[in-house]
């Protein structure tokens, strides 16, 4: 009887569209004028339901908003997201911030997922969905290709569909969700914040580096 309520929350949270989808094929661009109204500096800080990976006190926090479906948010996470982390997050130049950004169902349920992993593993379960993405976004087998993968990082099936049934969890996403589209107001994925500074779109490793660099050189030079 459990699971089949379970069962049934899930198929209702995949057949009910709760947000607007987003466009996700514009160019990157940096923002120059965002506007720091009031609740951006809060929204920007390090929360407590953040997942991050990095030195906590790096001299860069990059946040990224991005959705599980998103296609470029994926080709990021597999052409430039590797580099990123080995030249500036490993060696403790930057912080990296993954806050989800669900755009449709699917992506929720997945999001759901990652954030109810130990918070060690969910740079790893991301990177597992991301990688997979093509095989379960438009399968007609969602659950079960998700659970499968789940399975790899020792989620077992039971537990897949109690995270994303999990009423306090979903209240931490949508929160999350209204924070970055109300406060920070992320209209597209993927979407970053580079201390402070909004950039739109998926930068290529060399753009984001230099990037980076550039931003270290001011810090330095402070």
């Amino acid at each position: 009887m459990k699971k089949a309520i379970l069962a049934a929350t899930f198929a209702v949270m995949l057949s009910v569209s709760g947000y607007t989808f987003a466009a996700d094929d514009a160019p990157y661009k940096v923002v120059e004028k965002f506007p720091f109204k009031a609740g951006v500096q809060d929204a920007l800080q390090l929360l407590d339901s953040d997942r991050f990976v990095g030195k906590e006190d790096a001299p860069i926090q990059v946040i990224e908003y991005a959705s599980m479906t998103c296609g470029h948010c994926a080709a990021f996470e597999k052409s430039t997201y590797p580099q990123i982390k080995e030249n500036y997050i490993d060696t403790g130049k930057v912080r990296f911030v993954m806050r989800p950004m669900p755009w449709d169902n699917r992506a929720l349920a997945v999001s759901l997922i990652a954030m109810c992993a130990p918070r060690d593993q969910y740079e790893n379960f991301v990177s597992a969905f991301f990688s997979t993405q093509t095989q379960w976004a438009t399968s007609k087998t969602f659950l079960e290709d998700v659970k499968k993968i789940a399975r790899l990082g020792g989620m077992d099936g039971d537990m897949v569909e109690k995270c994303v049934a999990d009423p306090d969890l979903r209240k931490v996403v949508d929160a999350g969700i209204e924070m970055g589209t109300k406060t920070l107001e992320v209209q597209a994925t993927p979407t970053f914040f580079i201390n402070g500074e909004k950039v739109e779109g998926a930068l290529p490793y060399a753009e984001l580096a230099n990037y980076l660099d550039e931003m270290l050189k001011k810090i330095e030079a402070k």
